[in-house]
Parts: C-alpha cells; structure tokens; sequence
C-alpha cells in the first residue's frame, strides 16, 4: 500500500507542477499581499517604527512559508542544461528581492536594527526551504532556493559591512551557521533514507514483494 500511496502522491504532484506552469498569474493575489506589506515596511521604516516593521517582516516570512507549502512537491532543482532549467521562481525571487532593496535602506542610513530583522528574515526563509522536495529522481534535493535566499544574504552582510555595521559581521555569521547545521542534519536524515530505500529495493518485504 505505502508504493501505492507515493506513486499517487508523485501523480498529484506531476499534475500540480504542470497546473503551475501553465498557469503563471496563479498566485497573483498573494504577491499583491506581499507588495502591500513591503509598502507598509517602506513608511514604517521612515518612522523608525521597528515594532511594525518587523511585524511586517513576520508577516511576509509567514506568506512566504505558505507560498512554499502550497508549492512543494513542484519545485524543480536547477539543471545544468539551459534549456530544462525549470528552477526559477519569480514569487521567491521578488520576495528575495524586496528584502534586498529594504537591506540596502538599512545600509545607506546605517541602521544597525532594521539591518539585523532582514537578515533574520532571509535565514528563515532558507532554513524553510531546506524543506523543500524537489521533483527529482529519489526524491533528493540540492537545495536550489535555500542557496539562493543564501547567497542574497550574504550580499546583503557584506553591504552591511561596507557601511562600517560590523556587529551584522557577527549576526549574521551566526545566522549562516544555524542555516549549515540544517542542512547538514537534512543530507544525514536524506542518506538514512536513501539507505533504507536500497536496503528495501534488495530485501523487499513479503508484502512490497506482492506489489512489485
């Protein structure tokens, strides 16, 4: 039954993938919440207010867990092969992007707060795409969009450090770190699990044995 349930479940997945393809404004009002928020972020910021803003920014992590949610099971990893790279995301990618052009705010007015919420934001967001299953054979992921969220916050730490905010140095090596033993406690469940699946495929079950 458990062969049966994954080959379903791949199915559902197939078809969702190629429902979200097909169909590129799908998620259209979500980004108007997202763009409503990063506007909201915006004024705040002005105020000063870091209450708000970092309300704001919970808000757009929690849109953006639930955008992954939805979508997981129909993310491709990257491909070395142009032409079959189905990798991009354009909702991740402008979520990337709005936390990167409110970083650089907090750089150009050297604002050590507003600075320390955003690279909050972008490691939480790669931690939760540490959890993401690619459409890939075995099931195995290379961490596509976890690396990507990775690499804007590194920009963004060293935009920190170019405007003389050395503590976000420190934070934000700190956040990294956090974001490695993720990904070294998932490849270690991942190979447990890869393991188990050839131990199985040798040695099927009676029942596996009746479903083959």
């Amino acid at each position: 039954m458990k062969l049966k349930d994954n080959s379903k479940s791949d199915q559902r997945d197939q078809l969702r993938a190629g429902l979200i393809l097909r169909m590129p404004t799908l998620f259209d009002e979500t980004r108007k919440n997202i763009d409503q928020i990063y506007a909201l972020i915006n004024t705040y910021i002005t105020r000063k207010d870091y209450q708000v803003v970092k309300n704001g920014l919970n808000a757009l992590c929690f849109i953006t867990f639930k955008y992954i949610d939805v979508r997981n099971g129909t993310f491709f990893p990257s491909s070395l092969i142009q032409d079959y790279d189905f990798s991009g995301d354009s909702f991740l990618n402008d979520v990337f992007e709005k936390l990167a052009a409110l970083h650089r705010i907090a750089s150009r007015d050297k604002d050590l707060e507003l600075s320390k919420e955003i690279i909050e934001c972008f490691a939480k967001i790669a931690v939760k795409c540490t959890s993401i299953t690619y459409r890939a054979a075995g099931g195995l992921s290379e961490y596509t969009h976890c690396m990507l969220a990775v690499a804007y916050m590194e920009k963004s730490i060293e935009d920190s450090l170019t405007a003389d905010l050395l503590d976000i140095g420190i934070h934000g090596t700190q956040n990294l770190q956090k974001i490695g033993l993720v990904l070294i406690a998932r490849n270690r469940q991942l190979q447990w699990l890869y393991h188990i699946h050839c131990t199985c495929s040798r040695h099927p079950s009676p029942c596996e044995a009746a479903l083959l």
